[in-house]
C-alpha cells in the first residue's frame, strides 16, 4: 500500500487505502519510490495517535525537518514549523493574538468586500452575455485572496503582492513547472524573500507601523528572535498562510458545489451555519496532507519499538472522510 509517495495523490486522496491501514495497521512502515522523497517512513493512520505524536515532544521533535523531502537542510532556516516546545509556543505567540476569532472578525466586512470585488472581477471577464459567467476560482479567488490579505495583515505594498505570490508559488511548488520552471528556481525565490524580508525591518525601523512585520521586528531588537528567525518567521507566513487557505477555498467552493443542498443551507442562514462551515471545509478539505515527525528518543507504539532518527508520517487526510 502506497500512502507516502507524491503519485499516490495522483488521482486524489488515497481513502480506500487509508480505510484498510486504519482498520488493519495503524502503525505502517512504507518504502517510498519516489526520487524526492525519504527512502522509507512509518505512518500513523489514527486520530488517538497522530494526536498523541503531535503532543509527544518527549520522543518526537521537528529538528529535522515536518515533512518527507530529502533535501532537508536547516541552513539559513529556523521557522516555526522547525521547533518545538517551548520555543514553539513562545514564537507562535509573537504573532497569534493577531489571529484570533475576536481579532479576524473585526476585519470580517472588510475581506467580505475584498472577496467581493475579486468575485466581480472575475464575473465581468467572464461574461457569457446572458446573464452567467464562467471563471476559475482557483485563479481569481483562492490564490489571490489569501496573499492579498497577508500583504495587508504585514503592512506590505499592495504593489508587491505579485512577486511575494511568484516567489510563495515556487517555494511550495517545486515540482511544477508553471511555478518553479528549473530547480534553482525555489532557491532563487528564497533568497529574493529574504532580502525583501530585510528591506521590509529596515523601513519599519524607520518607521514604526501598526502590522506584523512591526511586531517582529522590535522582537529582534528586543532580543527575542535572531535575524534568521525574523527572515523565516516572515517567508513562513508569505508561503504557508498562503497555500494552506488557497486549499481550503478551493475544496470549500468544490465541496459546497459537489453538495448544493448544503449551500443552500448555508445560503439562507449563514449566521447560523457560517463557523461552523468554516470549520467542517478545513475538517474535510484537510489544507495540508500530512506532516512528519522524526524520533529523537527511541519509544514504542502499536508494540513496535522505533529508533532514533526514523520519520513518522501525521496524515491528517486520513482523518477526515470515516
Amino acid at each position: 500500500i502506497d500512502v507516502l509517495s507524491n503519485l499516490a495523490y495522483r488521482d486524489g486522496p488515497p481513502h480506500e487505502a487509508f480505510d484498510w491501514l486504519r482498520a488493519n495497521r495503524p502503525l505502517f512502515h512504507q518504502t517510498i519510490d519516489d526520487p524526492i522523497l525519504v527512502a522509507e517512513s512509518w505512518g500513523v493512520t489514527r486520530h488517538a495517535d497522530v494526536l498523541a505524536i503531535s503532543r509527544d515532544t518527549d520522543h518526537f521533535g521537528n529538528f529535522a525537518g515536518h515533512n518527507l523531502r530529502n533535501d532537508h537542510d536547516t541552513a539559513g532556516v529556523s521557522h516555526l514549523l522547525l521547533k518545538d516546545r517551548p520555543v514553539h509556543t513562545e514564537h507562535r505567540a509573537m504573532t497569534s493574538r493577531r489571529f484570533t476569532p475576536k481579532v479576524v472578525r473585526m476585519f470580517a466586512d472588510h475581506y467580505r468586500e475584498l472577496a467581493g470585488t475579486m468575485l466581480d472581477r472575475a464575473m465581468a471577464a467572464g461574461d457569457r452575455g446572458d446573464g452567467t459567467a464562467s471563471f476559475d476560482v482557483v485563479e481569481h479567488l483562492s490564490v489571490e485572496f489569501p496573499m492579498a490579505a497577508i500583504v495587508e495583515l504585514m503592512g506590505t505594498p499592495l504593489d508587491d503582492h505579485d512577486r511575494l505570490l511568484a516567489w510563495s508559488n515556487a517555494t511550495i511548488s517545486t515540482l511544477d513547472p508553471e511555478y518553479a520552471p528549473t530547480p534553482e528556481t525555489r532557491a532563487e525565490a528564497l533568497v529574493e524573500m529574504a532580502a525583501y524580508a530585510m528591506e521590509m525591518a529596515d523601513a519599519r525601523r524607520a518607521e514604526p507601523t501598526d502590522d506584523l512585520a512591526t511586531v517582529l521586528v522590535e522582537r529582534v531588537d528586543a532580543g527575542d528572535l535572531s535575524v534568521e528567525e525574523y527572515v523565516s518567521y516572515v517567508i513562513l507566513l508569505f508561503v504557508a498562510g498562503n497555500e494552506t487557505t488557497r486549499n481550503n477555498i478551493s475544496w470549500g467552493v468544490h465541496a459546497l458545489a459537489s453538495n448544493p443542498e448544503q449551500w443552500q443551507l448555508l445560503h439562507r442562514d449563514p449566521e447560523r451555519y457560517l463557523d461552523s462551515a468554516v470549520e467542517e471545509v478545513t475538517r474535510w478539505a484537510s489544507p495540508v496532507n500530512y506532516m512528519s515527525r522524526t524520533v529523537h528518543t527511541p519509544v514504542e507504539i502499536h508494540g513496535q519499538r522505533l529508533e532514533v532518527g526514523e520519520k513518522v508520517a501525521l496524515l491528517y487526510l486520513s482523518l477526515i472522510h470515516i
